[in-house]
């Protein structure tokens, strides 16, 4: 159970991270990386 907690949590984190860098740049390819942490963090 902690370590789903703990991975949970660093899904949370990955994608709040990388909005913010979205927030920041908003480029196509920014977009695309984006795409692939969620297929990274769903894997």
């Amino acid at each position: 159970h902690l370590f789903n907690y703990l991975g949970a949590v660093i899904i949370v984190v990955t994608i709040a991270i990388v909005e913010m860098i979205l927030s920041f740049e908003t480029q196509e390819e920014n977009s695309i990386i984006f795409n692939l942490v969620l297929i990274g963090s769903l894997v």
